[in-house]
């Protein structure tokens, strides 16, 4: 567990570093904020960011517990998301995998990951075994349910 949050870190500040930092939602083109408007109508309060070697925009928020962060372009398309996913709205298919796969883990995190057109899933998983110590794993899905990288 500790390397994933390690990783996760690292992700995160690397991320979080190549923005410029927050900007006021007023600084953020229509065409930005009406995509988050329409595809996440229950997102309230928005931090939003602005990468300069890029030009794109990061929006960031939380419904009902689940963490969202979203790279958009200035046109508003969708370049990059990661956004928490309840266990019940992970692919049958995944599921099956796990429970067949991976029997005594529970799932602690589940991330649908979209880039483009393209989209994975991330199911982080963590079992104690027998002499107290846990055991961690990250598997990441292709959208049909195939095994693309185990960690």
């Amino acid at each position: 567990m500790r390397t994933f949050w390690l990783m996760t870190l690292i992700a995160l500040f690397t991320i979080s570093t190549s923005f410029a930092g927050d900007i006021k939602e007023s600084q953020v083109p229509s065409a930005v904020k009406n995509y988050v408007k329409a595809n996440h109508p229950k997102a309230s309060v928005v931090e939003w960011d602005f990468d300069k070697g890029d030009s794109s925009y990061e929006a960031e928020f939380e419904i009902e517990g689940l963490e969202y962060e979203l790279i958009l372009s200035p046109s508003g398309e969708l370049l990059y998301g990661e956004m928490d996913i309840l266990l019940v709205d992970v692919p049958a298919m995944i599921k099956d995998y796990i429970n067949t796969n991976y029997p005594g883990y529970d799932v602690t995190n589940a991330q649908k990951i979209q880039k483009g057109d393209s989209v994975k899933y991330e199911i982080s998983m963590m079992k104690t075994d027998s002499n107290g110590h846990k055991k961690y794993k990250n598997i990441y899905f292709d959208q049909d349910g195939n095994v693309i990288k185990k960690k």
